[in-house]
């Protein structure tokens, strides 16, 4: 079941990710199903407007590269920053975090959704996530 949508996110694109909803979301999760096993992060800024204004890091406005630092990779981070302790007092679980090719190796432009997908990428290193916040299988 999905607890946010891009029908939820109303309003908040403009300025990103705001971690007061985040917060909102993970409570909702645990109050409604009394745990937290799953977290998926699937979240960018797609729309052909968008990509219109992502261009090469000379053509970047600073505004485009703050919007989409703020929705894919803060996005990310404060929901697994507020899902994991949850996750941990559920007895575990299991963080599906979506990035993309061009985090990997980027494009001729859009440059700024290439650079917070690599963050996301980065962030959901065995090291970074799973070894710190989970206990070590014996």
């Amino acid at each position: 079941m999905v607890i946010a949508s891009d029908d939820d996110f109303q309003g908040s694109v403009s300025g990103g990710c705001v971690e007061a909803d985040v917060i909102a979301m993970v409570a909702t999760a645990v109050d409604t199903w009394g745990a937290l096993h799953v977290l998926h992060n699937n979240a960018a800024l797609t729309d052909a407007s968008m990509h219109a204004k992502d261009l090469t890091v000379v053509d970047l406005d600073v505004e485009t590269w703050d919007l989409s630092m703020a929705v894919n990779a803060r996005g990310a981070m404060l929901a697994c920053k507020h899902a994991v302790p949850r996750m941990i007092a559920s007895g575990g679980g299991s963080i599906i975090n979506t990035a993309s090719n061009q985090g990997l190796a980027g494009d001729l432009s859009q440059t700024a959704y290439g650079a917070a997908k690599a963050a996301v990428i980065s962030m959901s290193s065995t090291e970074k996530l799973r070894v710190v916040h989970a206990p070590m299988a014996t």
